[in-house]
């Protein structure tokens, strides 16, 4: 088995509870996520590289989650350089939805990610492809993604342990205003979706479809998050103001090696017009997850 980990996607990770024992370190590695209705789980090579990734949802009430999406990534040199996403079919079990490939710079880090779609019946989608830029910082963290021929990018930045922060965001044009505002709170626990870089090669595949941001480049995590969209547009001579407002509290556990074992999830919504609350929701879960103790 090689000794080395990196470069994975070319960035910085940092391997959770690293302690040396014979010359070797200690490290968690993220086996499986059980959602409710969802579970996730993640497969790797003799690299402990994210080599296959699965989504099993449930399809009616009181079932088992079922496989439904996957994913399989190919490396070279230990840096993956394309990923075959499959997913369930209408008139086929299982076909092959999209392929990314990415593309390196001179520094060995993301330069680029082309998705190329695919019909059902195995066709390529001829001219559908979805070509997006990567920037990194100077610490090698994920900086900004930008799809062409889109003139914004999406842009992140980090606290002083690494956790992700997103400023907040606004969209204007003649009689309308879009406004997001983002707050993360984050423990010191290690999260596992940062060791070896396995959150930002599903961001790389997916993007945040089955994770919040936060979860998946930050080192530590997420106790709290919130996010307020404020949409403010003229009806006439009248001027309305709709805001949305999500929080979730994670309360998370840890097992003895230092994984992450299981997180209580409390989530409350509030919509408001014109400052007058018009409807709330608010719910609560378990999330269970697996980890083990690998060494390299």
């Amino acid at each position: 088995m090689k000794r080395t980990l990196l470069p994975l996607l070319a960035a910085v990770f940092f391997f959770g509870s690293c302690k040396k024992d014979n010359d070797k370190k200690d490290f968690i590695q993220l086996q499986k996520i059980e959602n409710g209705e969802e579970a996730f789980n993640f497969q790797y090579n003799e690299q402990h590289q994210l080599s296959r990734y699965e989504v099993l949802r449930t399809f009616e009430d009181g079932g088992t989650p079922t496989l439904y999406r996957y994913a399989i990534i190919s490396y070279e040199n230990n840096i993956p350089v394309s990923a075959d996403l499959y997913r369930k079919g209408e008139t086929t079990d299982f076909y092959r939805r999209s392929q990314v490939l990415l593309h390196y710079n001179s520094q060995n880090r993301i330069a680029y990610t082309v998705k190329k779609y695919y019909n059902e019946n195995g066709t390529y989608q001829e001219g559908n492809n979805d070509t997006v830029d990567y920037a990194f910082n100077a610490d090698s963290r994920l900086a900004s993604i930008k799809y062409r021929g889109d003139n914004s990018p999406w842009t992140f930045s980090y606290d002083a342990q690494g956790n992700i922060k997103l400023d907040p965001q606004t969209y204007s044009e003649p009689n309308y205003t879009d406004q997001s505002s983002y707050e993360f709170k984050y423990d010191n626990g290690v999260n596992p979706l940062s060791v070896n870089g396995v959150g930002l090669t599903i961001f790389a595949l997916y993007e945040d479809d089955d994770f919040e941001i936060n979860q998946l480049l930050s080192v530590n995590n997420a106790t709290y998050n919130k996010t307020v969209y404020t949409y403010t547009y003229k009806n006439g001579e009248t001027t309305n103001v709709d805001k949305y407002t999500d929080i979730y509290q994670f309360a998370n556990t840890y097992d003895e090696n230092g994984g992450l074992k299981e997180v209580g999830v409390t989530y409350n919504f509030e919509y408001s017009r014109n400052g007058s609350v018009e409807d709330t929701q608010n719910s609560q879960r378990t999330a269970k997850i697996t980890c083990v103790k690998k060494q390299y």
